[in-house]
């Protein structure tokens, strides 16, 4: 069963999905003006196609996302204005071991949001409430059903030894639940790669991937504390300079 969950882990990365308006929610979750600082962002690759991911203003002009979102891409969109710089983890690989560095900046002329998110310096402890953002789609069948809307969820952190290797990976329910009002045990669908995963307030990863199996859908987020996103924002600080 492991061997299965890791290889549909690898073939289900959560971007590329057409950016179309529905009434679809998040996994379990509901529509939301919460979190303005989280945007959806349109990929544009050399072939014609737009893709959709979510990331995250860290500064004004310097949003945080998944480094599998802008791979290959050829310009990154968000509030109506175009990248002038993105900056992929080197050391992300489409692989269950590169989750861990599923890191990338995009870079803007200049200030183009008015909020912004920190990313937390505390490690995670067990039981710690967590909210989901993206703009991604549903799982459930019909499956890819709707994108582009900002939705919300929440779970909870168990612990587990995928924390030690900086990766965070929880389980939620495959359907969407919005007539309950609760929104927890969520989890993201595609277009939510890169949406941050938030504890008191501030970012402690990014969603990389996610699987379907037993119809439950298994969350992956790379783990912004773990010294894999300190040695990448180091380097790509120098980058952006």
């Amino acid at each position: 069963m492991r061997f299965l969950l890791l290889s549909l882990v690898l073939f289900m990365f959560s971007c590329g999905v057409e950016n179309k308006q529905s009434n679809t929610q998040v996994v379990n979750g509901v529509e939301t003006v919460s979190y303005p600082a989280v945007a959806s962002l349109k990929l544009f690759r050399s072939n014609g196609s737009v893709g959709l991911c979510t990331g995250t203003f860290i500064q004004r002009d310097l949003i945080l996302t998944a480094s599998h979102c802008v791979d290959g891409v050829v310009g990154v969109e968000a509030l109506g204005h175009q990248a002038v710089k993105i900056v992929s983890n080197k050391d992300y690989s489409y692989t269950f071991s590169g989750l861990p560095h599923d890191f990338a900046f995009v870079k803007f002329a200049k200030n183009i949001s008015e909020y912004t998110m920190r990313v937390s310096n505390k490690r995670l402890k067990e039981g710690s409430p967590l909210t989901l953002v993206g703009y991604g789609v549903n799982n459930y069948r019909p499956y890819r059903s709707g994108a582009g809307k900002k939705r919300i969820g929440f779970n909870t952190y168990k612990l587990n030894d995928y924390l030690e290797r900086g990766i965070v990976q929880f389980e939620g329910y495959q359907i969407t639940q919005t007539e309950r009002g609760t929104y927890f045990n969520a989890s993201v669908g595609q277009g939510d790669s890169g949406g941050p995963l938030i504890s008191n307030g501030e970012i402690v990863g990014v969603a990389s991937a996610q699987a379907l199996y037993n119809d439950v859908n298994s969350s992956y987020y790379a783990y912004t504390v773990s010294r894999n996103f300190t040695y990448f924002y180091d380097r790509a600080m120098r980058l952006l300079k």
